[in-house]
């Protein structure tokens, strides 16, 4: 009895072996088959490829740092073009380039009647519109303060006030 009770220990354990080797094999065949996106020949960006790869396997919220113009836009389409979420949208937001006046509706939208000048029906934000897909926020550190903490509520709850 206690055999089989360390045999089925054992088996348990090489399954689990066996799963996280078939992920790490689809992971990297999707390496080898993705390298349009990419122009690379450095072990650190293969590495940061395996990476974003497998963070696009877990429904969560990431966040890439890095300098103007080192690929972070590429990065985040290569993850959500890689995860669960890329039938759905894949909306940019240049959060420096939205005119201050108009940014908190951009983001977020508006009813009827909110200001001078809006829409008759309203408009859904630019967050509302990547429900089920992604929504890459660049520069967001330009926001307003007020906004970003806004902003971290909806990301934090994953949901719009």
């Amino acid at each position: 009895m206690t055999s089989m009770e360390g045999l089925k220990e054992k088996l348990a354990e090489l399954e689990g072996i066996n799963s996280k080797i078939q992920r790490e094999l689809e992971l990297l065949k999707v390496l080898e088959t993705k390298n349009d996106q990419f122009i690379s020949r450095s072990k650190s960006m293969e590495d940061i490829k395996l990476l974003a790869l497998r963070v696009a396997s877990v429904d969560s919220n990431i966040l890439i740092e890095g300098e103007s113009g080192v690929g972070k836009g590429v990065l985040s389409k290569f993850i959500h073009d890689n995860s669960d979420r890329r039938d759905g949208p894949f909306i940019k937001i240049d959060c420096a380039s939205l005119a201050p006046s108009l940014i908190e509706s951009e983001l977020f939208g508006y009813v009827e009647g909110s200001f001078t000048g809006a829409k008759k029906a309203g408009k859904k934000g630019l967050i509302e519109l990547s429900s089920g897909g992604t929504v890459f926020l660049d520069e967001i550190g330009e926001l307003p303060l007020n906004l970003q903490v806004k902003l971290l509520a909806v990301i934090q709850e994953k949901k719009l006030q």
